[in-house]
């Protein structure tokens, strides 16, 4: 038997993300049935209706009761209460896993709320939007990203493989990192970015009459933006502490551009703008 393949899994929070995997994972065969649990009627049914999922529930204790794989994709600060309410019902041998963007302390927290018996394999997919919704998953979202699993020396080691395999076959390059190193480096090249995006957007929205005027260039840099506020709101407190560290380096870095520019120094903001160039053509070299 394919490790990767489950029977029955229950995806809490039918969106772009759970929506994508719930789709790509019946797709490819992955499971047998899918149960999506939400909050809202007119996206369960609109998930109903892409066949995204065979059937759905507002309750998620009444919907893990038969699954034998359970992912998190709800907004993050939502697992700690969601697990609670579901650890009763929850089969031994059942995995459990996530796709959320912050690990840390939660994983250990998560860990110590799912029964004996019970695995919990915290994940990581990098890939999603600006975009939310059920309407928005796409089966093919995985395919070609990375995901990132941060297994503890508590990690079962038998569902650690069976959720690396789950996510090769939906087409994921999957690699490891201790949950607290992955909250550092996705500070940085993900929840930095977000914030800057945020932020980039109330200084400019202040000033009147700009917005209008925008090209390509600000949508572009802004595009993310545009994701939801009450999923980011989450991200960034429950990763304060090494988002506040990556502020400060920013900040640093958009200090020498200042003091370039105040100095009139042509030779150091051209030094600064080609070191910047330079690691942005190696990233889109990959």
């Amino acid at each position: 038997m394919n490790p990767g393949r489950f029977h029955h899994m229950a995806v809490i929070g039918v969106g772009l993300l759970g929506g994508s995997l719930a789709l790509a994972a019946r797709k490819r065969g992955l499971v047998e049935r899918v149960i999506g649990v939400g909050r809202t009627r007119k996206n369960l049914d609109l998930a109903l209706s892409r066949n995204l999922v065979d059937e759905v529930a507002t309750d998620p204790a009444v919907a893990v009761s038969a699954a034998d794989l359970v992912v998190l994709a709800g907004p993050l600060g939502t697992f700690r209460d969601t697990v609670k309410r579901i650890r009763s019902r929850l089969r031994k041998g059942t995995v459990v896993t996530d796709v959320g963007s912050v690990k840390g302390n939660l994983v250990s927290e998560i860990e110590s709320l799912v029964p004996a018996g019970v695995a919990y394999v915290a994940g990581h997919p990098i890939t999603g939007g600006s975009v939310s919704g059920a309407g928005h998953a796409r089966a093919d979202l995985f395919v070609g990203t990375r995901c990132v699993l941060t297994p503890t020396a508590s990690t079962p080691v038998e569902a650690l493989v069976r959720v690396e395999q789950f996510w090769h076959e939906l087409g994921a390059d999957v690699v490891r990192m201790a949950p607290d190193i992955h909250d550092r480096v996705f500070a940085y090249v993900s929840h930095l970015p977000h914030l800057v995006s945020y932020a980039l957007m109330d200084c400019v929205g202040e000033q009147n009459g700009h917005v209008q005027n925008a090209g390509k260039g600000l949508m572009d840099t802004t595009r993310i933006a545009g994701s939801p506020p009450e999923i980011w709101s989450d991200i960034f407190r429950m990763n304060r502490d090494y988002l506040l560290e990556s502020l400060s380096n920013f900040q640093e870095a958009l200090d020498a551009m200042r003091r370039a520019l105040e100095d009139d120094n042509e030779q150091m903001l051209k030094a600064l703008l080609r070191k910047a160039k330079e690691v942005r053509d190696r990233l889109e070299q990959g």
